[in-house]
């Protein structure tokens, strides 16, 4: 097939800067390859921090993992400021 140079042009302007593999939970492997790939309509990142660096922020949905091992660190202030950068959703693990 031979491409016309407004296809090309066109192909060009929606090629993403990089080509980036999501392995999906289950196994299938989805290439993203194009600038509409990445729009927020169909791709969104998630970002993670600590309790202490989000103080004073405050999200959606917030996802709070505590392990026993952590038992040395963990305390009612701790808690409370994980707890409260939550605006409507919280999941403790």
């Amino acid at each position: 097939m031979i491409m016309q140079p407004e296809d090309k042009e066109k192909e060009r302007k929606q090629q993403a800067s990089h080509i980036i593999d999501v392995e999906l939970d289950t196994g299938e492997i989805v290439v993203l390859n194009s600038s509409g790939d990445l729009a927020p309509a169909t791709f969104s990142l998630g970002y993670a921090l600590t309790v202490h660096k989000a103080q004073g922020c405050e999200w959606r949905k917030v996802f709070l993992f505590l392990h026993k091992d952590q038992a040395v660190s963990l305390n009612r202030e701790l808690l409370y400021t994980a707890v409260t950068r939550a605006k409507s959703n919280l999941i403790l693990y």
